[in-house]
């Protein structure tokens, strides 16, 4: 019985022992590095083992060591202001593990509340934003989270750096973009924001540009939806469906847009001849019936990290039924019926190449066709056409780490554009753009920064050969926790639309006709401009003054002192303009609350060149205005969401018109159903002014001109929308080519 005693304690002896072996033989390391693979020391490691929580902090090589583990799995949290979160469970049994950490995007809440961290940086070149879409529906699109990125005014589906008098370009991911593709963009994909003050595209039609980031996700995804509203006060449907697609090699995107409505809009005219006494008005009543077609398909190839083919196609249809009821100045009437069309045929083919590790070749290729005609059913035995075919070609080569260029990086590019105008009563005339540009950026200190841009191009519009030299330049210098503060000077060329080069007369009425310039040179502009950004805890300061000076301005003209029906285009003058404007972002109540406001003042004069004083008939102008702009969205904690956009221009000034206008106001409520799947939302446009009247003044030799407008622009929207699959990673491909040194009708 001893025997069997004395041999039962030895077993458990050995029992015990070999338990305690095996944990002392279970000493597990885990290693904590960075996105590039580097150690990282001072990380906390949440441990939790058989029910007990300890913390350890990693050491000089990364590393904690656990011991005296007797449990099967261990919980790991790891949480760092800097770095994503980390919950996972390891094995105690098996061996050392390495947990790489990925780098945190963090939002405006965090940024100021929590980490006290910038939610921007950047320099000459650009500046990068972290997009905070806690105050959004969790579908919100892309074109929501832009409202409220700070300098950035928004208004309806257009987007202005502040101090810029015209539209940014969109791109996303280097690749133009329109409103309707920020529209398929879930604002949660987007990695970052890169916004450009200076652009070797930039031209007199476009200033700057917005690039949107996306991020980037590892497997297949599939995404979309389909939207449909309707008016509740006047004839209007519309739907816009969207479809993409993606896996490792493969992106596919499709969209599809349909709008038809009822639209009226009431003009009047009164003229006062000071010299005579005498007074005459005239009324008109236009009605459309209009219908809006768009669609495109997008392709996207990319075999490996270091090259990619994309290829875009799209078409976009505006269709108007016009009637137009006319009581004319001498009370006689006239009924005259019209049917008027825009068409855009666009393609895209560009690749993407990197070759070694400081090389690399972008190849862009585009084809634009546009047309626009007006066919007089009644009332006149008459047709316009305006018609346009643009073929471009662009080769850019960016080289990195120039030594004899303080190993920064340069990008030259090559670019040719060539135009045919096709248009109805007119020569069939070609002409054909050659440019040439080199852009640089370089930091002399941390604290100032350069980005140059030289670019030349020559053109034989009007078959004569003609050389431009426009230059850029931006300088940055970062003040720390004071802000930044840059300062830049660009030079651009705007050329004369198909539409002014025509010959042909397009009779809108018997009192407003307009007839082409094929003589039209292009148009100079010389831009300055001083600018300020600061951020303030939960908010963000940017202010910006800026000169405009643009010479030969090509503007619509009355040159025949008997005839002040008919408008012709000309180099007519000068405009200088003085602006300065102030836009505030602020986020409120945890996140859940977007507020932007912007506030602008300018001086503008008009001044006629000295070759037209004589004969112009038009009187400039010049005088202050100001505007106002305000954006703001709150999500409630049973996410309802609601939005507001107001802007107001009281008073703005064209060669020789003052424009008085009235508040546009447009708002929204959603809500979400369904785990997100439907969306239920309620639009109001203009709602609390039912007729948006404006008018104007106009100064003549020896006429003075007062018009108003009266547009039924009031609308109820009930719109519905499905959201179905989830949404995929994104790629940075070849640049797009957009050329805006033109303008064409939309």
């Amino acid at each position: 019985m001893k025997t069997n005693m004395d041999r039962l304690v030895i077993l458990l002896i050995l029992w015990f022992t070999g338990i305690a072996g095996h944990a002392q033989d279970a000493i597990k390391s885990i290693q904590i590095v960075d996105p590039q693979g580097k150690p990282l020391k001072g990380i906390v490691v949440g441990i939790n083992a058989c029910g007990k929580d300890s913390k350890l902090k990693t050491k000089e090589d990364g590393t904690v060591k656990l011991s005296n583990v007797n449990c099967a799995s261990i919980n790991i949290h790891i949480g760092n202001k800097f770095y994503e979160d980390v919950d996972t469970l390891i094995n105690s049994a098996g061996g050392d593990v390495k947990i790489a950490l990925k780098d945190k995007i963090i939002g405006l809440e965090d940024v100021e509340v929590k980490a006290f961290r910038p939610m921007l940086k950047g320099d000459a070149e650009k500046t990068i934003y972290s997009i905070d879409t806690r105050g959004l529906l969790k579908n919100a699109k892309a074109n929501e989270a832009l409202r409220f990125l700070p300098g950035v005014v928004a208004e309806n589906d257009t987007y202005k750096i502040l101090g810029k008098a015209n539209n940014a370009r969109l791109k996303i991911d280097g690749v133009a973009a329109s409103v309707e593709e920020l529209k398929m963009l879930k604002a949660t994909d987007i990695k970052q924001v890169e916004v450009h003050n200076i652009s070797s595209d930039d031209t007199a039609g476009s200033s700057g540009e917005i690039n949107i980031i996306r991020r980037r996700h590892e497997r297949p995804r599939i995404y979309g939806s389909a939207q449909a509203w309707t008016n509740l006060l006047h004839p209007l449907f519309g739907n816009f469906d969207t479809f993409m697609f993606q896996n490792k090699k493969w992106d596919l995107g499709a969209r599809m847009n349909y709008v038809t409505n009822k639209q009226r809009m009431e003009n009047g005219v009164e003229r006062q001849y000071p010299a005579t006494g005498s007074i005459e008005s005239l009324y008109e009543d236009r009605r459309f019936d209009v219908t809006q077609f768009s669609q495109a398909l997008k392709v996207g190839y990319y075999p490996n990290s270091n090259a990619s083919i994309t290829a875009k196609l799209s078409h976009d249809k505006y269709s108007s039924d016009i009637t137009h009821e006319t009581r004319g100045f001498e009370s006689e009437l006239s009924n005259t019926s019209a049917k008027e069309n825009i068409e855009h045929y666009l393609a895209l083919l560009n690749g993407f190449l990197k070759i070694g590790e400081n090389n690399s070749l972008l190849l862009k290729g585009n084809y634009h066709k546009y047309r626009y005609t007006t066919r007089y059913i009644t009332g006149y035995d008459d047709f316009y056409r305006s018609s346009m075919d643009e073929f471009t070609a662009e080769l850019v080569s960016e080289n990195n780490k120039i030594s004899w260029l303080w190993d920064d990086n340069v990008r030259i590019g090559l670019k040719s554009v060539w135009r045919r105008n096709d248009s109805h009563a007119a020569e069939r005339s070609n002409y054909s753009i050659q440019q040439l540009h080199a852009s640089l950026s370089h930091n002399f200190s941390k604290k100032l920064s350069m980005h140059l841009i030289l670019k030349g191009e020559t053109d034989n519009l009007n078959h004569e050969r003609s050389y431009e030299f426009l230059p850029s330049v931006r300088l940055n210098y970062n003040m720390g926790k004071a802000g930044s503060i840059s300062a830049n000077y660009q030079r651009n060329v705007v050329r004369p639309s198909i539409d002014y080069l025509n010959s042909d007369t397009l009779r809108v009425s018997e009192f407003q006709l307009w007839v082409g310039n094929p003589s039209l040179a292009s148009q100079h502009n010389d831009a300055f401009e001083l600018s300020y950004r600061k951020q303030i805890k939960s908010a963000y300061l940017t202010i910006a003054a800026g000169y405009n000076r643009q010479k030969g301005i090509i503007n619509p003209a009355y040159l025949d002192p008997q005839d002040y029906n008919t408008y012709t285009y000309e180099n007519i003058g000068s405009k200088d303009e003085a602006s300065l404007s102030a836009n505030w972002t602020q986020r409120l109540c945890k996140g859940r609350l977007n507020l932007s406001f912007t506030l602008a003042g300018l001086y503008t004069n008009y001044d006629v060149v000295r070759n037209f004083a004589d004969a112009v008939l038009m009187v400039p102008e010049k005088g202050f205005g100001w505007s106002a702009n305000l954006n703001f969205s709150y999500l409630t904690t049973r996410q309802w969401q609601y939005s507001l956009m107001c802007s107001y221009r009281p008073q703005t000034y064209s060669f020789n018109t003052i424009n008085y206008q009235k508040p546009f106001l447009m708002g929204s409520i959603t809500k979400a159903f369904f785990n997100d799947r439907l969306e239920v939302g309620v639009n109001f446009y203009n709602s609390l002014l039912y007729l948006n009247r404006t008018h104007a003044t106009s100064n003549f030799r020896d006429m003075q001109q007062r018009s108003w407008r009266k547009m039924y622009m009031n609308s109820i929207n009930l719109s519905l929308t499905w959201n179905f699959g989830k949404w995929f990673r994104g790629r940075r491909g070849a640049e797009d080519t957009d050329n805006n040194d033109i303008e064409l009708r939309k």
